[in-house]
């Protein structure tokens, strides 16, 4: 019966799967929802109207350039706190998988501008959905690109990590977007005119400008959701295999086929920052050149970033045989509680594993 039922999947995956029709069978984005979440930070003992003005502002941004990537996203309630109050009340929901922060002028100027950033975007961990953070200034100033390019430019960064682009694109083309866009900024000719997008807001009667998106990104679709066929038959074989009725040893060889069509990836439990650089190096004010780097500047970055960091399930020991915890994701994927993406996510962490 085992054989039977692993002969009988194998036909399955040769109907629907072939090397040149890859990409057509896969009907489902690289992420669930991403849950994502605004906080303003303020230098002053409470917040004023003009932060909680601009922190509705950068939040409808957010949510409106995410959708222009086509990312399925919802915000959890944009906040505003004191420094002080920030890192002591704070308590970053379980499922979130961005946070980004507004720094106030003065503290954007203190701990991002003298390390010679206007902004930053980090991400710590195995699942690229999870765990980033953008950090940037409410500091329009003649040093820096403007305070929505910049979260633009840093959204830009997570889309295209999240999605899985090499760091060609998520790297090094969105900073080549950034560079001629400060051309511009210094002398506009017609050519400029592509170079940014106006984001035109429901609330705002202005448009913004904001770095282009990689139109590709819109429609890349990842490769570790199966057509729905392909991820039935894979949920019954599972569902056997937490019966009993099929072996660990056959059921982890029906996983190394499914696995066998996953993108390559790295199961690098390390982290990556990209940040935006001053407009000119030439035209960094005497004040920031001349301000020494600070061991608390170091540690307010860490507080913010380290503060943030939800731990995986993944372990750092040699993985031998199928682990209990997969047995606990697959059983969360029969009652409903773990979706086709996370199910899917740690299949390709066992192979990646070499399980």
């Amino acid at each position: 019966m085992t054989k039977q039922i692993l002969i009988g999947f194998l036909v399955v995956v040769s109907l629907f799967i072939s090397p040149i029709t890859f990409n057509e069978i896969f009907a489902e984005r690289g992420y669930d929802e991403i849950k994502w979440q605004e906080i303003f930070i303020a230098s002053s003992p409470a917040c004023s109207n003009y932060d909680y003005q601009m922190l509705n502002l950068y939040t409808e941004i957010t949510s409106t350039y995410l959708e222009l990537y086509n990312v399925d996203n919802s915000a959890y309630d944009p906040l505003c706190f004191p420094y002080t109050q920030y890192i002591s009340e704070y308590q970053r929901p379980d499922d979130l998988d961005l946070l980004v922060i507004v720094l106030d002028r003065d503290i954007g100027e203190e701990y991002l501008h003298t390390q010679k950033m206007g902004g930053l975007y980090t991400h710590t961990g195995i699942d690229k959905t999870q765990n980033n953070l953008i950090v940037f200034c409410d500091c329009p100033n003649f040093y820096y690109s403007d305070p929505v390019w910049i979260l633009t430019h840093e959204l830009s960064h997570f889309v295209l990590y999240s999605l899985g682009y090499d760091s060609t694109i998520v790297e090094d083309l969105v900073h080549s977007k950034d560079k001629k866009y400060d051309q511009c900024r210094e002398n506009y000719k017609d050519s400029c005119k592509p170079v940014s997008f106006k984001l035109r807001l429901d609330n705002f009667a202005y448009s913004f400008s904001v770095v282009p998106i990689y139109e590709q990104a819109k429609y890349k679709v990842n490769p570790n959701n199966l057509s729905p066929s392909i991820l039935e038959f894979t949920k019954t074989i599972t569902m056997s295999w937490i019966e009993k009725k099929i072996s660990d040893n056959d059921f982890t060889k029906i996983l190394g086929v499914v696995a066998n069509y996953m993108s390559p990836s790295s199961n690098d439990n390390s982290q990556i920052v990209y940040t935006d650089e001053p407009y000119e190096q030439d035209k960094i004010s005497w004040k920031e050149m001349n301000l020494e780097y600070t061991e608390e500047q170091n540690d307010f970055l860490l507080n913010v970033t380290q503060s943030n960091v939800k731990e995986e399930k993944y372990y750092q020991e040699p993985i031998i045989g199928l682990p209990v915890w997969f047995k606990e994701t697959a059983n969360g994927w029969e009652d409903g509680t773990v979706t086709n993406v996370e199910f899917m996510k740690d299949i390709e962490f066992l192979r990646n594993e070499g399980v």
